[in-house]
């Protein structure tokens, strides 16, 4: 069986990595990660059992935005995916210590509410060194209760569709 996702090591140099975490820790936007707890449409919360760590989001242009925007661009086209570039929202997270993320979907689609405007791919990018912290994987569904472990390797992107089910285990 084919993977659904996509790993692209070395996507971004190291140099690219620390630009762009400089990029976002330089700010002083930080709120704590929540969750939708009623589906996408729900009450954004935060619930520590499901997600914990902090996070900023810009819906503008990055460093490196354009070499970003075509790795994604190529994995929806591979994919028979309609991006549409100018809707892309970047969200920088923060884990610390005892910080993951849960099982999750980033869209919940259904053939009836597959609109344009809604997030159908989902790209992590990893932007620290794998020796700097312990845990912290990225998980993406493959098939049902089977998951690929994307490696921790500085400038890794992992590129999937939002529907599929993908969580960070803990940092320790």
């Amino acid at each position: 069986m084919r993977p659904v996702h996509k790993q692209i090591d070395n996507l971004l140099t190291q140099e690219e990595c620390m630009d762009i975490r400089t990029y976002f820790l330089d700010k002083d936007e930080w709120q704590p990660a929540t969750i939708y707890t009623d589906g996408d449409i729900g009450k954004n919360e935060t619930v520590p059992e499901h997600r914990k760590g902090n996070v900023m989001f810009d819906q503008g242009i990055i460093p490196y935005t354009s070499k970003l925007v075509a790795a994604m661009e190529q994995y929806a086209a591979r994919t028979n995916i309609q991006l549409i570039a100018d809707k892309i929202d970047w969200q920088f997270v923060k884990y610390e210590v005892g910080d993951h993320f849960g099982e999750h979907h980033d869209a919940y689609l259904t053939p009836t509410n597959f609109q344009s405007d809604i997030r159908k791919v989902s790209m992590t990018v990893q932007l620290s060194e794998p020796e700097d912290y312990k845990g912290g994987i990225l998980r993406v569904m493959t098939s049902y209760d089977t998951f690929a472990h994307i490696n921790r390797y500085i400038g890794t992107a992992a590129i999937f569709p939002s529907w599929l089910e993908h969580s960070v285990t803990k940092v320790e």
